[in-house]
């Protein structure tokens, strides 16, 4: 009989998924109401994907002036510090990104939660690694589900900026979304939420507001940011 996936925290705060880091990855599933009416889910990666990409541009991701929201899995348990994103391909001159990270709840939901990280002037008009601070105190845990937002304010749509992404390489830590009249199966790919008006707030919205109204749909691209713990 194979093995059964198993999920522990290893004593360096980072999660087992009892793979052996190059096998079948773990999956965590995002629980949302079956109000909800995300028809189109598919599983989202998190971090260690193969296949990164600076050929990107800005409407692979969302539209000008509006975000989607990623979910990811936390990969190690700590206080955030602060995000780097990397700027390949400048933007033009007063062109920004503005950014937010949100806790969820236990079934991966995260309306009514407020940002752990957010920055809504993020210049990208210059080439090089981006710093973006966690608010104090961001006390994060491993394994969990968090939602990233991130949202172009461009002079013109899509501009020229390009981001360091995922071009759809199989994650290491992935998962799985129910709720509503979404498929269960597992797939390797990014599912992303949208689309949400203006800089993503500081408390994700709820009910009207919220999730409860938007479609969500699989793509392969998705931005990638290193996590800097204290």
């Amino acid at each position: 009989m194979a093995r059964q996936p198993f999920r522990r925290t290893k004593s360096d705060g980072t999660i087992d998924d009892g793979t052996g880091g190059g096998g079948v990855p773990g999956y965590k599933t995002v629980d949302l109401d079956a109000t909800h009416n995300h028809s189109f889910h598919k599983s989202y990666g998190a971090f260690g994907v193969d296949g990164q990409s600076t050929g990107y541009t800005m409407n692979f991701f969302t539209s000008n002036n509006s975000w989607h929201g990623y979910p990811f899995v936390m990969p190690k348990d700590g206080t955030l510090d602060s995000i780097v994103l990397q700027v390949s391909t400048a933007g033009a001159s007063g062109d920004e990104l503005s950014v937010a990270i949100y806790p969820s709840d236990a079934n991966g939901n995260p309306e009514g939660e407020s940002a752990i990280l957010r920055k809504t002037d993020v210049d990208v008009s210059s080439t090089g690694y981006k710093t973006i601070d966690a608010v104090a105190n961001a006390t994060v845990t491993g394994g969990d589900i968090y939602w990233w937002a991130c949202c172009p304010k461009f002079g013109t749509f899509p501009g020229t900026c390009k981001l360091k992404t995922s071009i759809g390489g199989l994650p290491n830590l992935s998962g799985k979304i129910t709720g509503g009249s979404t498929t269960t199966t597992p797939f390797s790919g990014v599912s992303r939420w949208g689309t949400f008006t203006g800089d993503p707030p500081s408390t994700f919205a709820s009910g009207s507001s919220g999730l409860q109204y938007k479609v969500g749909s699989p793509t392969g691209r998705y931005i990638l940011f290193n996590l800097t713990y204290t």
